[in-house]
């Protein structure tokens, strides 16, 4: 869809860049929501031309994404948010083996099999020291479970080392936000 659609039962908004709002200069400019307020999140769709996507809270977006998952009680949205996870893990991990073999990246068979494993066969890992990330669920580790996370074999005991990421499934902001760290989605916050 490339034209304006909003509804507020949603807290999305449609939009194509050729189709926002212009200032009195004849910039273009962030719409705002009913109420008036600035959107909290952009998301650019490059599936879809590039679209705008503008939502209200991190819910409005993953509702927008994950079939169902508006008319969920909490722990049916931390399922769907686990679920989703999953999938994107798969297809993560499964570009980051393409890089790296394009880019002359080689692993040990013990390290492409770790990539590889469905996550609940991944074997328990003290130390990470591949140089393509291994792809983590927080929601496996501690503090959700009695699992300890792996550290990074390159950056040490460090939040988001560089050759492990982490799908922040937990939270539905911090979910979003791990996307975007993991550059699977374009994504602005709006902090005012």
């Amino acid at each position: 869809m490339t034209s304006d659609h909003h509804s507020a039962s949603t807290g999305v908004l449609r939009i194509a860049s050729d189709q926002l709002p212009r200032n009195h200069h004849g910039d273009p400019v962030a719409p705002l929501t009913p109420t008036g307020l600035p959107y909290q999140l952009r998301w650019v769709d490059h599936d879809h031309g590039g679209d705008l996507v503008y939502a209200e809270t991190a819910d409005d977006l993953l509702a927008h994404w994950i079939p169902g998952y508006r008319d969920a009680d909490p722990a049916g949205q931390a399922l769907l948010r686990a679920q989703h996870a999953v999938q994107i893990r798969d297809g993560l991990v499964a570009q980051l083996l393409v890089d790296a073999e394009d880019n002359g990246i080689t692993l040990t068979p013990d390290q492409e099999a770790v990539l590889l494993a469905d996550l609940d066969q991944m074997p328990d890992i003290t130390r990470w020291d591949a140089p393509v990330p291994l792809v983590l669920l927080e929601g496996m580790y501690r503090p959700y479970t009695d699992r300890l996370p792996p550290l990074s074999g390159i950056d040490g005991d460090v939040r988001e080392p560089s050759n492990i990421i982490w799908l922040r499934n937990a939270h539905p902001d911090a979910y979003v936000q791990s996307l975007a760290d993991a550059g699977l989605i374009d994504l602005a916050i709006n902090n005012a």
